[in-house]
């Protein structure tokens, strides 16, 4: 378990930093080429004024080239008026006039351009981008290859921070589910020894006040008992192997249900007995957990009742996807843009008339951990509130299952080997 959180956090971290760092080295080589381009036109700048139009010489030329360390350097000088070049030694075609910066392109070769004008000359300075970027192509590699390191050195540390941080979360994890599972199997005996000596002071008791009293003691103690089974359950949902898992009867598991909440609630049964087929006897057979399967059914009854329904109707049949449960209640129904978060462990749809209704939001993320262990669906209809809800269940057929469960296996030896 160390070893998948760790996993799952440091792939979430490389996911973060990768295009971080791509964003980084994008933004720091802009920079750069930036930087580099105005350290050019800084240079063709001094350069023009340091030209002396009544003293150009090719010696003046050379020296301010020498000096500024421009090369290539392309100069022309030419008087206003009549067109005469006092200087030009341009090789290439260029037709920039307008002062300033431009930047021209001659087979494939890309020019920085700059034109000024002084003394009734105009001055135009020129070189080649490429020739003065070499040493800054140079640098990008070198910001390039420092970066990749940098990046490595990255995930090293995070993936040994991740490391350390999973497992002191997997320890805390770890003790709150043995004090979880401690205080669960504590509570459990003193409850059930309550709940009996409670069912059989109801047979005694012969006032109804008394009567009344221990009911409500009774419910207490129900709820109480629920809390510590949902507890025990989360503690051990890890240690779950659904390979244990093996044929059961949902019909069976449906009628039983019917049996314990119908003395509670009206309840009504709907298994197509009528519709079944010759093989009526594995008609509603998957394979599972009977004890899980009946905890996430007796979740869902249990969250109807909860919520105001007097009736509910359990439907079952067979359709191409798998095997249908569902679990009809005339209750509070569900606002639509809820139902996405209902399975979240601790929600509970917020509304004022809710807010006295005990619980901790357990019973429905329970329902689809177990649902999860048996490869099983789960779709929620409402239209809203006091309108109800159906909860439907998918199983898959058992054919279907060990599928797959093949296919399952064939994945992990290619991921895992």
């Amino acid at each position: 378990m160390n070893n998948k959180i760790s996993l799952s956090f440091f792939l979430r971290f490389g996911v973060v930093l990768t295009p971080l760092f791509i964003l980084f080295v994008v933004i720091l080589i802009h920079i750069m080429d930036i930087i580099s381009i105005n350290y050019i036109k800084e240079k063709l700048e001094t350069a023009a004024n340091q030209i002396d139009t009544q003293n150009i010489t090719t010696q003046s030329i050379t020296e301010i080239q020498q000096n500024l360390k421009i090369r290539p350097f392309f100069i022309s000088i030419q008087r206003e008026g009549d067109g005469f070049y006092l200087y030009n030694n341009e090789i290439y075609p260029i037709r920039t006039t307008k002062p300033g910066f431009t930047i021209e392109e001659y087979m494939g070769n890309k020019l920085l351009v700059y034109v000024t004008y002084k003394n009734k000359y105009r001055i135009r300075l020129s070189t080649s981008i490429g020739s003065q970027m070499e040493k800054v192509e140079l640098s990008k590699t070198l910001v390039i290859a420092a970066g990749v390191i940098l990046y490595f050195v990255s995930l090293g540390i995070g993936y040994i921070f991740i490391l350390t941080m999973s497992r002191k979360i997997e320890e805390h994890i770890h003790r709150l589910r043995m004090f979880n599972s401690n205080v669960s199997h504590e509570l459990r005996t003193p409850l059930t020894v309550i709940n009996s000596e409670i069912e059989l002071g109801l047979e005694e008791v012969k006032e109804e006040k008394c009567k009344n009293i221990l009911r409500e003691i009774q419910e207490e103690i129900s709820h109480i008992t629920e809390i510590t089974e949902r507890l025990l359950f989360i503690t051990r949902k890890e240690n779950i192997d659904p390979k244990s898992f093996q044929k059961i009867d949902l019909e069976e598991v449906a009628l039983e249900l019917f049996e314990k909440y119908s003395r509670r609630i009206s309840m009504d049964i709907d298994t197509g007995i009528d519709e079944m087929e010759e093989d009526g006897e594995e008609h509603y057979q998957i394979i599972g957990d009977k004890a899980l399967i009946k905890i996430a059914l007796s979740n869902l009854i249990e969250n109807s009742i909860k919520y105001g329904a007097t009736k509910i109707k359990l439907v079952l049949r067979r359709t191409p996807e798998g095997i249908e449960l569902q679990e009809i209640d005339n209750g509070q129904g569900i606002p639509p843009d809820k139902i996405p978060y209902l399975f979240d462990e601790f929600y509970r749809v917020d509304s004022a008339r809710n807010r006295k209704i005990k619980g901790f939001g357990l019973g429905l993320s329970i329902v689809k951990a177990i649902l999860q262990l048996h490869q099983a669906n789960i779709r929620i209809e409402s239209e809203g509130e006091n309108k109800g809800t159906t909860f439907t269940l998918i199983f898959p057929y058992p054919e279907n299952l060990k599928k797959k469960s093949a296919l399952w296996e064939k994945i992990k030896k290619v991921i895992y080997g």
